[in-house]
């Protein structure tokens, strides 16, 4: 059984991590820690660390052991750090941070960028430049191999907090502290609707449109920012028929006829020409396509070698930090 907290138990267990007075804690120990802290429940942190979830809660009952302090509360609403918890999740997160430094200044006293990297990519990769972006960065390092994960912007945003992504590509807002972004390119989003409402959609005011079936997207898709503020002064709520977080899914409903949505531009003025899709009076919604990682890392050889291959496939890019906007 752990041994409970008791007066001094966290202060002796913060002494031992500061000047290395324990065996047998692994880094991996540390991490599966701070990743259970961040998430709150072992299955998810599991799914993040891509290990089970008796393996995450052996990780935990090992460190306890070793520190000799209780780290969590198990309650019905997950796991929550003790007070000790909270402190030494603090240090945890130092310890990491310095280890991955360590690599880092291994890897560039080397001169070379190995192994795979992990990009997340919201939207078609022909759109994204991806091949360029490949091009690029085999060029200048052939030691490096890309893995693309594709998902929506919020996911990969969450993705580099956790470290499961080591950068990508989303549109929005991004929180500033952590993450370090480079603006793309400004990209217009347009209302399109079935090409077979083009009587009930051309010509209409907000007010019929808006009455109109819709699909809609998932809250972790910015797109949902444009929608929030397209709907904030109608007084009914919209008739959502359906929800997607795929852009993909989104352009085959609105194909197939099942409602209105928003869809980028270059797309829709596509469909339109080919008899998809009829859009609703050219208004353009813009939101910026950016480029992100986590600040900490910045000065890492692999994010330094992954930003110029953003900068070399998009050599219009406003610049390396971005701010809070759509």
């Amino acid at each position: 059984m752990l041994p409970p907290i008791i007066p001094g138990t966290a202060a002796r267990a913060h002494a031992n991590v500061q000047q290395g007075n324990f065996s047998t804690v692994e880094l991996y120990h540390l991490r599966t820690f701070v990743m259970v802290a961040n998430e709150g429940n072992l299955t998810r942190a599991a799914e993040r660390l891509y290990t089970s979830q008796p393996a995450v809660s052996a990780h935990v009952k090992a460190l306890e052991r070793e520190l000799e302090v209780t780290l969590f509360r198990r309650t019905p609403k997950g796991m929550q750090l003790t007070p000790g918890g909270r402190i030494l999740r603090e240090k945890a997160k130092r310890v990491l941070g310095a280890a991955g430094d360590l690599v880092a200044e291994a890897k560039s006293m080397r001169g070379k960028v190995v192994g795979i990297s992990r990009i997340g990519v919201n939207t078609d990769g022909d759109f994204l430049r991806l091949s360029l972006f490949l091009t690029s960065l085999s060029s200048h390092h052939p030691h490096l191999a890309l893995q693309f994960i594709q998902d929506v912007s919020g996911n990969i945003l969450e993705d580099i907090l956790h470290g499961t992504l080591d950068s990508g590509f989303f549109f929005g807002r991004f929180p500033e502290e952590e993450i370090e972004a480079m603006d793309l390119a400004e990209i217009g989003f347009v209302i399109a609707g079935p090409a077979t409402w083009k009587d009930r959609v051309v010509g209409a005011d907000w007010e019929t449109v808006a009455s109109l079936p819709w699909v809609f997207p998932v809250s972790e898709n910015p797109y949902s920012q444009i929608f929030d503020q397209l709907f904030s002064e109608q007084v009914n709520q919209p008739n959502r028929v359906a929800y997607s977080s795929s852009e993909a899914a989104i352009n085959a409903l609105v194909k197939a006829g099942a409602g209105l949505s928003l869809i980028r531009e270059d797309e829709a003025i596509a469909m339109q020409e080919r008899g998809e899709v009829v859009i609703w009076n050219h208004t353009s919604y813009p939101m910026t396509l950016r480029f992100g990682y986590l600040s900490s890392r910045s000065r890492e050889p692999l994010i330094m070698a992954l930003r110029q291959g953003a900068q070399e496939s998009w050599p219009r890019a406003a610049g390396r930090n971005a701010h809070q906007a759509c």
